[in-house]
């Protein structure tokens, strides 16, 4: 006989404890809160059930970062089993004040990095209370560099668990762990990011010389923040190659200042743009063992700081996406699943960048203000919007996969008909109107819908509330958001 039994045990809020049984439970012994008992004066208020899942409301509120223990017993499956004794958990909502920090700066007060003897990480878990910028990524390890006013830090995500984010992003709440990895402070997270604030933001580069750049006492002070070289020239040849260094030149200082770090950056293996006097902006880094890849990973480079370029627009003496942050302008609709149109700019060309900076595709404007994206694989994407060669604004927009049809009577229909439309005329409001009526005709005589599984505000998961608990549906161009069961929207 299997018995119920608890997989897992949350602290969802300062009064809510999430219980993940095995299997669905009974509702009666489930929502008895005689069954849950917490020490420490905490009582029991209600609980409520889903399938296997009890969420128990608990007051008075829990501590900041201090533990709580409670129990568990007598909770029943649907076939009247009785779990076996009694279960104990002892959980911590939220961490202490004094490990809460009000910026980077403080984020990095926590810990003594100054030593690069060792790898040391820090058990304590911290959380970063500010607004921060993602201003570099690469998907190796889920690598980013958050930055605000105070500073800058280096996150590691090895196992994913910050969660998505794009270049430009701001962010809040992160909670983390601290390493001093052999001098340079990394940042790991312990839990997803608590919210998106905003995106497409820009970063001014702290501009500093190459002489700046050798001095470690001054780069510390600095460490992981974007900064920016002017007037110098790489001496070096051949082509990029992750983890190798390269020979700078600024008036008569030089040094192997140049270090490409990112997997991902679309200028490695491309050549080196040798003896060109240019801006180079970047994150700074640091080594002391990280191996070289040149010569077949070999010994540990040498304590010294260093300019990563992100990706090749980081470098005037290349081309790529720049200012990513600067004349943000808004195009509709966004998410989408094939255009985008732009209003209130005149553009005569627009190319189109993924994350990581690299130009994925460019096209013409003229006599159109509608952008296709319909080669693009879903993910997010940058618009630089261009006058006769010169930037005149940028987008950020998000591809989605085209919602699937289903059709009782005509199989594949509206998509490819929203397609041609939208070649045809090349205007999103004539075949927004067009689609319109595309849709109502097919939604009451053809007993077909356009469903996707977008969450919508309403329901859970997307469902309706109403007796059939059907998924939302969209109208495609119409931007209506609807039940197909009782049409309520």
């Amino acid at each position: 006989t299997l018995f119920p039994y608890i997989l897992n045990a949350t602290a969802t809020s300062s009064n809510t404890v999430n219980i993940d049984f095995n299997e669905e439970l009974d509702n009666t012994s489930a929502t008895n809160t005689a069954n849950y008992v917490f020490e420490g004066g905490y009582t029991v208020s209600s609980a409520t059930l889903n399938f296997n899942v009890v969420t128990l409301t608990v007051s008075p509120a829990f501590a900041n970062g201090v533990p709580f223990t409670f129990s568990v017993q007598n909770v029943e499956d649907v076939a009247g089993n009785v779990m076996e004794g009694s279960e104990s958990f002892t959980l911590t909502y939220g961490i202490l004040d004094e490990f809460v920090c009000e910026n980077i700066a403080v984020l990095r007060s926590k810990v003594d990095f100054t030593s690069n003897a060792g790898n040391i990480r820090d058990s304590v878990e911290y959380k970063l209370a500010s607004n921060v910028i993602v201003v570099a990524t690469d998907p190796y390890n889920n690598q980013k560099v958050l930055q605000d006013e105070t500073g800058a830090i280096l996150v590691y995500d090895q196992n994913g668990v910050l969660g998505s984010m794009d270049l430009g992003d701001e962010i809040s709440g992160v909670y983390c762990t601290l390493t001093n990895y052999y001098g340079f402070l990394e940042l790991v997270p312990t839990r997803p990011y608590e919210q998106l604030v905003d995106y497409l933001q820009n970063v001014d580069p702290m501009v500093i010389t190459l002489e700046k750049l050798n001095d470690n006492d001054f780069m510390i002070q600095h460490q992981a923040e974007l900064i920016k070289l002017e007037n110098v020239t790489i001496t070096s040849t051949g082509a990029f190659a992750i983890k190798s260094r390269y020979d700078l030149q600024q008036g008569s200082v030089t040094a192997p200042a140049l270090f490409p770090y990112f997997r991902s950056a679309d200028y490695i293996s491309q050549n080196i743009p040798t003896g060109v006097s240019q801006d180079i902006t970047g994150f700074n880094f640091s080594t002391t063992t990280i191996s070289g890849s040149g010569s077949g990973e070999g010994s540990g480079l040498p304590y010294r700081y260093y300019i990563v370029p992100r990706f090749s627009a980081d470098m005037t003496g290349m081309t790529g996406v720049q200012d990513y942050g600067k004349m943000k302008i808004a195009v509709y609709p966004n998410p989408t699943t094939a255009f985008v149109t732009v209003n209130d700019i005149e553009a005569t060309d627009v190319e189109i960048y993924d994350i990581n900076g690299k130009k994925v595709a460019s096209q013409s404007m003229k006599n159109t203000n509608m952008v296709s994206l319909q080669s693009m694989s879903a993910g997010s994407y940058f618009l630089r919007l261009l006058k006769d060669g010169e930037q005149v604004g940028t987008a950020k927009v998000v591809k989605r996969s085209f919602p699937y049809f289903y059709n009782k009577k005509t199989g594949w229909l509206c998509y490819p008909v929203f397609l041609y439309l939208c070649q045809k005329f090349r205007d999103y409001e004539e075949t927004k109107i067009i689609i319109f009526f595309i849709v109502l005709y097919c939604r009451y005589n053809a007993g077909f819908l356009p469903s996707c599984d977008k969450e919508y505000p309403f329901g859970d998961r997307g469902r309706c509330d109403c007796s059939e608990r059907r998924l939302a549906v969209c109208g495609i161009a119409t931007g209506l958001s609807y039940c197909g069961y009782c049409q309520y929207g």
